[in-house]
């Protein structure tokens, strides 16, 4: 008998443009962009194992969502029809930090945990 293996959860995160203007949807460690129009929402999935490690940071014109180590996702827009697709894995982090420590370390030189 084969132990089963259930389903990774996949977390769906709901992003809504609440402003006048457009914001940008920010997605790292990977850089990629997604322009919010005023007013619209998304759905971002993440899937793999860490899925639930992904943190979200609203500013002024951004969000910017940092998957965890082994995750991939897609964008849905309010239809659900997928406007992004990234399936190369974030990767591993040395121990302790985060992706947003790591990207902010990367960028700017900074230190953060």
């Amino acid at each position: 008998m084969k132990p089963s293996l259930s389903p990774t959860p996949d977390v769906r995160l709901q992003v809504r443009n609440d402003k006048l203007q457009n914001v940008k949807l920010v997605l790292e460690p990977w850089g990629e962009e997604v322009v919010l129009v005023a007013g619209v929402t998304v759905t971002v999935i993440v899937h793999g194992e860490s899925a639930r490690e992904a943190e979200l940071v609203w500013e002024e014109c951004n969000v910017t969502l940092f998957a965890a180590p082994g995750s991939t996702l897609d964008v849905e827009d309010e239809r659900g029809s997928r406007v992004l697709r990234i399936d190369i894995s974030v990767p591993g982090l040395p121990e302790g930090m985060s992706t947003r420590a790591f990207v902010r370390q990367v960028l700017e030189g900074e230190d953060e945990l």
